[in-house]
């Protein structure tokens, strides 16, 4: 497998962890070291693919709700992208909740949104 597909895999075995991982627990209780062992890889392959778990949640997140562009096209309007993102949250619901009722999950939404 080639470097970049494996990086590309990893990236996505840990998004994963850490989203399974924030619809149970808030943001500020996410250790590094918890994502980690749930994508079976140690925190030193973690931090070759982020440098924290703040980068990682922006990172995360920000690609799940600009997916709303690929859904609803380049020409759509504010209310058609408004719509797509609170369906992306409506059907996260535990994952947001979390991470809006978390101070420090609350303070990443700013860099998640303009990302």
């Amino acid at each position: 497998m080639e470097r970049s597909t494996r990086k590309t895999a990893a990236r996505a075995k840990v998004a994963s962890a850490f989203l399974t991982i924030l619809a149970q627990q808030p943001f500020s209780s996410i250790r590094v070291t918890s994502v980690a062992s749930n994508c079976q890889m140690s925190n030193q392959a973690f931090y070759r693919l982020y440098s924290n778990k703040y980068v990682l949640a922006i990172e995360v997140l920000s690609e799940q709700l600009e997916s709303c562009i690929t859904v609803s096209g380049n020409n759509a309007t504010f209310r058609d992208l408004t719509l797509v993102i609170l369906t992306i949250i409506k059907n996260n619901p535990r994952v947001y909740g979390n991470l809006l009722r978390d101070d420090e999950g609350v303070k990443l939404l700013p860099a998640i949104l303009t990302k």
